[in-house]
């Protein structure tokens, strides 16, 4: 499905750079820096895999209610880095009925969307 954009609440669509901004803030408090750059992408992913080697974060398995927040705010993280890299602009798409049932695009200045 291709997203177009549709009226949405803010807290859908600008809360991600909010939490890109603290999943940014988090991280630097254990010495990763992640200054929204291309390069914070790889140091992000360096961390990752150390987490993940020290156990803290099982391939295969569920992650604890506190991973999954971090995890979802660094997806956060890399959208919010993509965008100020490329441009673009959040979009919801679906959700009129349910919102829980919408999906967050970025949407670029060509029409691709991620």
């Amino acid at each position: 499905m291709r997203p177009k954009k549709v009226p949405a609440p803010s807290r859908s669509l600008f809360a991600h750079a909010r939490i890109a901004a603290e999943a940014a803030r988090r991280l630097g408090t254990t010495g990763v820096t992640l200054d929204f750059t291309p390069a914070s992408l790889a140091a992000l992913d360096v961390h990752l895999a150390g987490l993940r080697l020290e156990g803290g974060l099982a391939e295969g398995g569920s992650p604890t209610s506190e991973q999954e927040d971090l995890l979802l705010s660094l997806g956060s993280y890399v959208g919010e880095t993509t965008r100020k890299r490329l441009g673009g602009e959040w979009c919801e798409v679906g959700g009129e009925d349910d919102p829980l049932a919408s999906r967050i695009w970025l949407v670029f200045g060509d029409g691709s969307s991620a």
